[in-house]
C-alpha cells in the first residue's frame, strides 16, 4: 500500500497519516539495512576471499600479523608443529589455522631462525570444512614426508612449500 492510497479516516489528519507512513518507512528500512548488516557479517565469517592463486609469503610471523588486526594467534587452531620434509635431516613447517581470517598458514621451523617465513597456503571458511578436507592429520602429522600429505589435501604440490628464510630453501 503506497501512502497515496492509504485509507482516509475522517477523524485522522493528513498530517498524522503522513508521519505514521514516515515511520512505517523508517521502520522497514531499519530493519532492512539490520538485515544486510547482519548478512555482511555473516558472509564476511562463513565466504572468505577464495584462495589465492598461489600461496602468500611473509618475512615474519610478526609481520604476518601485523599485517591484518584479525590474526590473533591466541585463537589459532594448532594443526601440528611438524610436517616433515623428505630427507635426512628433514625440512620441517608448523601449521595453524586462524578463525577470525580463514587463513591456514605454514611456518619453516627449525634450521632458519625462529620467526621463519610464514605462508598462506589456504582459506576455510569454517572449522568444519577444514576438519572434512584434513581429516585424519593427526596420524600423519610428524612422519616422514608429511608436508607431502598435507600439501596434497590443500590442493597444492611440492612447488608450494612455503618458503624459508633463504629463498629457494624450501
Amino acid at each position: 500500500m503506497s501512502i497515496d492510497t492509504l485509507p482516509t479516516d475522517p477523524g485522522v489528519s493528513r498530517r498524522t497519516r503522513d508521519q505514521r507512513s514516515q515511520r512505517a518507512i523508517a521502520g522497514w528500512l531499519a530493519t532492512r539495512m539490520r538485515a544486510g548488516a547482519r548478512a555482511r557479517r555473516q558472509g564476511a565469517r562463513d565466504d572468505p576471499a577464495p584462495d589465492p592463486p598461489t600461496p602468500r609469503t611473509h618475512d615474519s610471523l610478526g609481520a604476518f600479523v601485523a599485517e591484518d588486526p584479525r590474526r590473533e594467534l591466541r585463537n589459532e587452531l594448532e594443526l601440528g608443529d611438524f610436517w616433515l620434509a623428505d630427507g635426512f635431516p628433514p625440512a620441517a613447517w608448523r601449521a595453524a589455522w586462524l578463525p577470525s581470517t580463514g587463513e591456514l598458514y605454514m611456518q619453516r621451523i627449525g634450521g632458519v631462525a625462529p620467526a621463519g617465513r610464514v605462508t598462506v597456503v589456504a582459506r576455510f571458511a569454517d572449522e568444519a570444512v577444514l576438519a572434512a578436507r584434513l581429516a585424519g592429520w593427526e596420524d600423519v602429522a610428524g612422519t616422514d614426508g608429511s608436508v607431502h600429505w598435507l600439501l596434497e589435501r590443500l590442493g597444492l604440490d611440492d612447488s608450494h612449500l612455503p618458503a624459508t628464510a633463504a629463498a629457494g630453501d624450501a
